[in-house]
């Protein structure tokens, strides 16, 4: 076990040694002079704006979306509008943290309709 620990930090070791070669490199190649501070630094010409969450997409995405616009709705009223199979909306309203069945219509859950669902 003892061996493989030090195996380890040797690789490490080596992968360090090359990733200060490469610092090196770069710091040579565009003029940058250190004397353990980069001097030099390369400022942001446009701030980092997160984007916003992508728009629910897939199957789920679909029901989330049917739900939002038109509201709570039987399961039987999901598959006509929709046209899936009756298995993949099964599968997709047995997502708790989204949807929810009261007295037999789904809708989305108080706070818990998530914006950013990719994928079923």
């Amino acid at each position: 076990m003892e061996e493989d620990v030090e195996r380890t930090i040797e690789r490490i070791n080596e992968r360090i040694k090359e990733l200060e070669d490469t610092k090196r490199v770069l710091m040579q190649t565009f003029g940058i002079k250190t004397s353990g501070v980069v001097r030099r630094r390369f400022a942001m010409t446009h701030p980092i704006i997160p984007s916003p969450p992508s728009p629910p997409s897939g199957r789920k995405g679909a029901i989330q979306e049917l739900l939002r616009q038109r509201g709570p709705m039987s399961k039987t009223d999901i598959l006509e509008q929709t046209g899936f199979p009756e298995g993949t909306v099964s599968y997709v309203l047995n997502d708790k943290e989204i949807f929810q069945n009261i007295d037999g219509k789904w809708s989305l859950c108080e706070g818990g309709a998530k914006d950013d669902v990719m994928t079923e």
